[in-house]
């Protein structure tokens, strides 16, 4: 573990090192390199002395970091790495001769205090074994009284951890040369990660995940929509670019990301695994609670993982415009964003009714540099034909997509996007799982249930499709669920789904549960009041699940580690919010008979599916 201090040798001596050992692992490191047994009392003198003294803070001798022989003083952790002083660099530095593969339980834990006089840590030790602890602008001891939310990733970032009663906050980087701590003047404590341009040295995954490779039965083909034969790729290339058609119909495991996207998911991936200890409190379970939160990117949601490959395959065939439909606005602005980055034009036909009540995704589109139009407009010829039978027509999903295609198809330089249901789409979105895998494995959780909200089901098979590969392969047996709302067809029989995530729940992989709005808009209330997170409407059907889980674990007594899906923050989405605070939101639904009559007119193809 490294303490850099920049600043004259003379003064090194103000900057401490405090070993202190958790309550049941019973060594303190001493000066000679070897341990001695642990004496409870010197645990409040420690800290006694690091509360009494803030600006120079005086430590008995064998406690106190100071240069000396290399590899004199030693520092082991609970995973036998071991930290050496070193007087070339007036650090401690790992010394990864030690480390060793197995884990270790809280208990064992070797707690590292830094003390120091009025400095704070700017940047913190990407070594993967590094455990510091801290509290706001205060360093405290074990029973740390600090905000429950708990941050985890597989980056290079900061993270906090709860394992059993132990707390710690460390960071769990990839093997690679140490960024040690550095000290500045600071009144206050702050934790901020070293950012590297090394793409090997931080944790996004270089390869998307595809599931059709490993199902046992492969899911039926697309049809095309005037022929209802099996859609050949020549179908598709007035829409989509090469790369994305052969991606669509790809049976590859893996497919390499381009460097340059991986170059723009460094701007907010990895995304943070989040413990919500404050709603895990606030239900009074003793489930632990985890969720993989997609809001930090520039979007605020998970639709950039897909949008911005989309443009750039498109960019490297010559393409200069790319078209879409948005219905509340979170794919429409990432488009939007990502062709901000490689310089494309950007159209987008945005659903009335969203286009009128939320004007601020609106402006996040034009701000990024895209045309926004209200949908059904008067430029395409779908459009003018509703509003001839309708001229306040609030629009619809189908009717975006409907005008965003025409516009595709009648222009040899314009490509059609779309942010959900397609393969390729679904495969750019399991970076979320292939991060979440690593993050949960580096803190020693193994998800017992895993939620997800589906409306489109990108961002649910985004995480949970890396999980069904690891379920497939017998690694672990997780019971996955995906959250409709009760107002569609139930069982992912939802016309606009995700048809591999459908085809995956037929295969027996997932479950479903359908769920009424007032209750997920219940649940986000509590999310938000407990967590200080504003859920998009879309997610908030994974908490109530969330919800629904954790309260059953407090009836049975199961300790179970729920992992939830979160797309994206709700920022822009608060007249829903409005809505249900004011009463005015009502539950609605469709009766089975009214769902089995607009079946019984989908085109029967007689198509069987092949192993």
């Amino acid at each position: 573990m490294g303490l850099v201090r920049h600043s004259p040798r003379q003064h090194i001596f103000r900057t401490y090192v405090i070993p202190v050992v958790s309550y049941t692992s019973g060594r303190v490191p001493l000066r000679s390199g070897k341990f001695r047994p642990f004496i409870e009392t010197e645990r409040d003198e420690l800290f006694d002395r690091a509360y009494s003294t803030r600006s120079h803070c005086i430590l008995p001798p064998r406690f106190t970091a100071r240069p000396m022989q290399s590899a004199c003083h030693v520092i082991e952790t609970s995973n036998r790495v071991t930290y050496c002083w070193d007087d070339d660099n007036n650090a401690y530095l790992p010394d990864c001769v030690g480390v060793g593969s197995g884990r270790a339980g809280g208990s064992e834990l070797l707690r590292l205090l830094f003390v120091f006089s009025g400095l704070s840590i700017l940047s913190c030790s990407d070594n993967p074994h590094l455990r510091t602890e801290y509290c706001g602008s205060e360093l405290i001891s074990t029973n740390i009284p600090m905000a429950q939310s708990t941050f985890l990733s597989a980056s290079v970032k900061p993270q906090l951890s709860f394992k059993g009663d132990e707390q710690w906050l460390g960071c769990f980087g990839p093997k690679k040369n140490p960024c040690h701590l550095r000290l500045l003047s600071n009144s206050n404590l702050a934790v901020r990660a070293a950012y590297t341009t090394d793409s090997r040295s931080i944790e996004i995954p270089r390869q998307w995940y595809n599931l059709i490779s490993d199902l046992p039965v492969k899911p039926p083909p697309p049809l095309h929509p005037k022929t209802f034969e099996p859609i050949k790729p020549e179908d598709l290339s007035h829409l989509f670019p090469d790369e994305l058609i052969k991606q669509e119909a790809t049976n590859e495991r893996f497919i390499d990301i381009p460097e340059e996207v991986i170059d723009v998911y460094r701007l907010w991936r990895p995304t943070p695994l989040i413990r919500a200890k404050r709603l895990e409190k606030l239900l009074d379970t003793p489930a632990r609670i985890y969720y993989k939160y997609e809001g930090g990117s520039p979007a605020g949601s998970h639709k950039p993982n897909t949008a911005v490959p989309q443009v750039w395959y498109n960019a490297q065939q010559g393409v200069k415009n790319v078209v879409t439909e948005t219905g509340a606005g979170q794919w429409g602005s990432s488009l939007a964003f990502a062709c901000s980055l490689f310089d494309l034009n950007c159209e987008v036909w945005q659903v009335r009714a969203s286009y009128d009540q939320k004007p601020y995704r609106k402006l996040m589109m034009q701000t990024w540099g895209a045309k926004v139009h209200p949908s059904p407009s008067n430029i395409t010829e779908a459009g003018r034909k509703i509003l001839e039978n309708d001229p306040s027509s609030p629009g619809s999903l189908g009717i975006a997509i409907s005008e965003a295609v025409e516009v595709a198809a009648k222009n040899a330089d314009t490509k059609y996007c779309l942010g959900s249901v397609l393969n390729h789409v679904l495969l750019h979105q399991t970076v979320i799982g292939e991060e979440c895998i690593k993050q949960m494995k580096a803190i020693g959780e193994t998800p017992d249930v895993i939620i997800g909200c589906t409306g489109g089901g990108s961002n649910f098979g985004g995480l949970a499709f890396p999980f069904i590969r690891e379920k497939l392969s017998g690694k672990i047996n997780p019971l996955i669920r995906a959250v409709e709302p009760a107002a569609c067809p139930r069982g992912l029989r939802y016309h606009g789904m995700a048809p591999l995530i459908s085809h995956a729940h037929e295969l027996g992989f997932m479950e479903t549960l359908a769920i009424a709005q007032t209750e997920c808009f219940a649940g986000a209330i509590q999310f938000a009041r407990s967590e200080g997170l504003i859920p998009a409407p879309e997610p908030t059907h994974a908490i109530a699940a969330t919800i629904r889980e954790a309260l059953h674990c407090r009836e049975t007594g199961e300790s179970k580690v729920i992992l939830m899906a979160m797309c994206g923050h709700g920022h822009f989405d608060l007249p829903a919010y409005d809505k249900y605070l004011q009463g005015g939101l009502v539950d609605l639904s469709f009766s089975e008979e009214r769902i089995k009559a607009s079946l019984a007119n989908i085109p029967q193809t007689g198509l069987k599916q092949t192993v």
